[in-house]
């Protein structure tokens, strides 16, 4: 398996892999201070080349975290960051973890909350 991602417009994207083994991942953008250059076009894989993902042991659960934003998050960045430099980090780990989870769920609500819109309703007749 393998991520194409391709910046049709000003987006920002970020993909992270929490594996069967508790290992947390930082997939995308490939490098430190990506966006501050700009948006690269074309293609992008994650992994790059011709890598790909596959299913190794322990059984269990690999969850992608997939997230755009037309802003910047300079938080997920910054915690992303830190925790590369720490990977070791329990704490860091939990910090950057709980900081993709909680703009998830965040971002959930918001979404609910603008399903959940109620509309005035009203018949109209038609007469000859």
């Amino acid at each position: 398996m393998q991520f194409y991602v391709e910046h049709l417009s000003n987006a920002h994207v970020y993909v992270f892999l929490y594996d069967s083994s508790g290992e947390l991942l930082p997939m995308y953008p490939p490098a430190e201070g990506y966006y501050s250059y700009g948006f690269t076009r074309g293609p992008n894989f994650i992994p790059p080349g011709e890598g790909y993902f596959s299913f190794v042991p322990p059984p269990g659960a690999e969850t992608f975290y997939i997230i755009g934003s037309i802003q910047r998050l300079f938080k997920l960045e910054q915690l992303t960051e830190i925790y590369a430099q720490n990977a070791t980090s329990e704490g860091q780990k939990t910090l950057l973890l709980e900081e993709i989870k909680t703009m998830l769920t965040d971002n959930e609500k918001k979404s609910r909350r603008a399903e959940n819109i109620k509309t005035g309703g009203g018949t109209h007749q038609n007469r000859r």
